[in-house]
């Protein structure tokens, strides 16, 4: 079991996350501001849409995610973990991640992940943009067999660069860095692609 202590002060953590979370406050204030920019490709980032993500499934990284494998004669595992991400602003968006994770066989394992993030879509030309987030995800580890249970903290940000293939649907790919907070929790960092769609 990890010690609940954290790499980094927890006020620190919590004021970083609060300080993503609050700016579209803040840019709403401003009317005209800097975050008040023009959808983006294919009027990608207007007020009021919702976006649904998933992509390729790295272990531990705590994005959206899907995958589902199976071991020859082994193990077999699930992984669902999408993020609805809502546009408050012209490109400023608050969302969400939830995720259940299951392995079967001996020592099977379920992941339970829940997390809030904020994020921004800067225009890049008439079909690409950047959309970096930046959030907090918790992750809550159980194993049968009297294998007992864990958690995790990690602060994550995801920069992937949006291709608008057609009206509603892009692919991504960008590099992320997850940082976990809390005495054993590791580092993850490296690419990741993305899929969505938003209405």
């Amino acid at each position: 079991m990890k010690s609940s202590s954290s790499k980094w002060p927890l006020g620190v953590a919590s004021f970083l996350f609060l300080a993503v979370a609050l700016s579209p406050t803040v840019a709403s204030a401003q009317g005209n501001g800097p975050f008040a920019q023009p959808p983006g490709p294919g009027g990608f980032g207007a007020a009021g849409q919702f976006v649904l993500t998933g992509g390729a499934s790295t272990e531990l990284n705590n994005t959206p995610s899907f995958s589902l494998f199976k071991v020859s004669g082994g193990r077999t595992q699930i992984n669902i973990q999408p993020a609805l991400d809502y546009f408050v602003i012209p490109n400023v968006t608050i969302g969400a991640v939830l995720g259940l994770a299951t392995e079967s066989g001996r020592a099977a394992t379920t992941v339970i992940t829940l997390g809030a993030r904020a994020g921004y879509n800067l225009q890049l030309g008439d079909r690409f943009s950047l959309w970096p987030t930046a959030g907090l995800n918790f992750a809550h580890f159980s194993t049968s067999d009297n294998g007992g249970s864990d958690s995790s903290t990690y602060f994550n940000l995801d920069v992937p660069f949006l291709f608008h293939v057609v009206p509603h649907f892009f692919l991504g790919i960008g590099p992320f860095l997850h940082v976990g907070l809390g005495d054993g929790d590791p580092n993850v960092f490296g690419i990741q692609s993305l899929i969505g769609g938003w209405f």
